[in-house]
């Protein structure tokens, strides 16, 4: 969805739908192909720089606070960057739709109407669009997650306004043919029946349903009921979607590289100019408080391996004071190869061939929540929860070390560097900060906030925002009773 390696994101073979948190979501297939990442709300910095890094480019060391240009055009807030890159650049944009969910809509919606987009405008049939894009050997990525929709592609220099009009068609002018959404609903039906078999996605969900009522962005309906909004949605929804959510109002747009601001300025002016609407209202909810500890069995039968999460409810959201804090820590437990949890349970003990742990689902003003996720043979089960709740129990009681606190400073800071070298990972990263209301030049303060925190800083957030006492279980695939332990 590394300090906790976000939720899984598993691409459907045909490419239409990714699976967040157990939701799933619309991207174009070429998304992940062409952009070479995919940011997503819950990404966390460190995450965002270990999927853009691509080696495109080598950017220009310059602080970004002394290179960058910010500009409102055609309503659109416009951020230009040129790098050392030669002859292409870079786009990454989105724009806001959380308070659709505000409105208690069929959630299958904005993912639907983001997939027909590719499939021809009211100008090109989805052949002669297609054709003129691959003329310039360009994929125009549109996809939509509970809070956005985001937009990217990457062109030559001299095609810059070509595409830019291309997408500006592709947002503004869609087709929504009937058939075409026929078959995409098929589509997506059966992609995400796959899940119902699925630990991992059954797990998430069931444990987003412990922690959110009913209604919050990071409740997650049973695969049942959203394989029923697919079912129902009609293409009368996305036509009203599309003419209420599309629009420049929140919009920002993010161009890197051989960029000349005055080309794309004009070119966003003449393809944009006229276009309104958007809206910018985040999503409404009641704040969950902490639940008492719980655990649930998930049964899943013939499956060779069980998923086991370990979560809880902290209410941080990525803008808290004590968000950094507990990264830090929260990554000296489960982030990657170094951390503890896979040195010991993984490397030293041998029950997994993965486990790590994440905050998650804290952006957009919304306060997310920690899990630890693991994989074990069912005869292993029980043997890899108890490993991983003593190592839970050590990190919760004695805190990180000095040693850990710098190691992991070094590579946070370090990983947010690299990423920033390729224009991919810059213009993304620029995107992210603009949506959480940062300048730009918070490129440059970010690895100074990490690394200005303190060991006593980070102990107490961890003490503050984990609760041994309550801890959410859920043990999810082919486990028998004595493996599985107490079912609800």
């Amino acid at each position: 969805k590394n300090a906790g390696s976000n939720a899984k994101s598993n691409q459907s073979a045909s490419g239409l739908v990714v699976q967040e948190e157990g939701k799933f979501y619309y991207r174009h297939p070429d998304h992940i192909k062409e952009m070479g990442r995919e940011v997503r709300i819950n990404d966390t910095e460190q995450e965002l720089t270990q999927k853009m890094t691509d080696g495109n480019s080598e950017v220009n060391p310059k602080p970004i606070a002394e290179r960058f240009g910010r500009k409102t055009v055609a309503g659109i807030d416009v951020v230009t960057t040129k790098t050392g890159a030669k002859d292409f650049v870079t786009v990454a944009a989105s724009f806001p739709i959380g308070n659709y969910f505000n409105a208690k809509g069929n959630e299958a919606i904005p993912s639907l109407t983001t997939a027909l987009l590719s499939k021809g405008t009211t100008k090109k049939d989805k052949f002669q669009f297609s054709k003129e894009l691959e003329k310039l050997g360009v994929s125009i990525s549109v996809g939509a997650g509970a809070h956005k929709v985001d937009i990217g592609f990457k062109c030559l220099k001299k095609d810059l306004a070509t595409v830019v009009d291309l997408l500006a068609e592709e947002l503004r002018y869609p087709l929504f043919d009937t058939k075409e959404f026929d078959i995409l609903k098929q589509q997506n039906i059966g992609n995400m029946q796959q899940g119902l078999s699925n630990p991992g996605t059954r797990g998430r969900i069931a444990l987003s349903q412990i922690l959110y009522p009913e209604g919050h962005p990071n409740y997650t309906k049973e695969i049942e009921q959203q394989l029923e909004d697919v079912k129902n949605a009609t293409l009368e929804d996305i036509k009203r979607f599309h003419k209420e959510y599309f629009g420049p109002a929140g919009m920002h747009l993010v161009a890197v590289g051989d960029v000349d601001a005055d080309v794309l300025y004009k070119a966003l002016k003449k393809s944009f100019a006229g276009w309104k609407g958007g809206i910018t209202n985040r999503v409404g909810f009641d704040q969950p408080q902490k639940v008492a500890g719980e655990t649930k069995m998930v049964f899943i039968p013939e499956k060779p391996s069980a998923e086991l999460f370990i979560g809880q409810y902290t209410g941080l959201t990525r803008t808290n004071p004590d968000y950094i804090p507990f990264f830090i820590g929260n990554y000296a437990l489960g982030g990657g190869f170094s951390g503890r949890l896979m040195r010991t349970v993984r490397d030293e003990e041998g029950l997994t061939y993965n486990i790590r742990s994440q905050h998650t689902g804290h952006d957009f003003g919304v306060g997310g929540h920690w899990l630890i996720n693991a994989s074990f043979n069912p005869e292993l089960f029980q043997k890899g929860l108890d490993a991983t709740r003593a190592q839970l129990k050590k990190w919760w009681e004695n805190g990180i070390t000095e040693k850990e606190l710098q190691d992991k400073k070094s590579n946070l800071t370090g990983s947010f560097k690299v990423g920033l070298s390729s224009t991919s990972g810059l213009a993304n990263t620029l995107l992210t900060f603009l949506e959480r209301g940062l300048e730009p030049s918070y490129v440059d303060e970010y690895s100074k906030k990490i690394e200005a925190v303190s060991l006593e800083q980070v102990n107490r957030a961890i003490k503050k925002y984990i609760d041994l006492d309550k801890l959410i279980i859920v043990k999810s695939g082919s486990l028998s009773k004595a493996e599985s332990g107490k079912t609800e």
